[in-house]
């Protein structure tokens, strides 16, 4: 009978082992993606409207200052270009997991659909622990009658 019930406390704290650790990492890495949206939250504002703002009603206005009315001493001064953050906007816009996090304007949208999302073709994929890596002949697909097909809505993500 003791037997029976030490197996039993057995089974019982290694079922909720198992779950803490399920819990420890699901934890982790929500915090990692929470982490990796704050990051990017700052890029994001310059180019997408988030969502929250769409159910507000906005009442300002936007006032435009034409050319002519500048002085002369007055030179109209370029946005800077940051080659940082439009290389993680390169990456959001090929991440379709970070487009649910905002609401995309319909110019990005029409980029996007114009385009078609980004494909990593000559890339060293990485080794999974099943000894496996993506092949990018997956983005082909060759038919019965030998047409070869080229699989646009594939991405790989990692």
């Amino acid at each position: 009978m003791h037997l029976y019930i030490l197996i039993l406390v057995f089974k019982f704290t290694f079922l909720l082992f198992n779950i803490l650790r399920f819990a420890y990492r699901y934890k982790k890495k929500r915090l990692k993606k929470e982490e990796q949206e704050r990051k990017l939250s700052h890029v994001m504002k310059e180019f997408l409207v988030q969502k929250s703002s769409l159910d507000e009603s906005s009442s300002s206005t936007l006032t435009a200052i034409p050319l002519d009315l500048l002085n002369e001493n007055q030179v109209p001064v370029p946005p800077q270009s940051f080659p940082e953050e439009v290389q993680i906007l390169k990456e959001i816009l090929s991440d379709p997991e970070l487009w649910n996090s905002f609401c995309i304007s319909s110019q990005t949208r029409q980029i996007l659909v114009e385009r078609g999302p980004h494909q990593i073709k000559e890339f060293e994929f990485p080794i999974n622990k099943g000894r496996r890596r993506f092949s990018p002949s997956h983005y082909l697909k060759v038919l019965n009658n030998g047409e070869v097909v080229e699989r646009s809505y594939l991405l790989y993500y990692n």
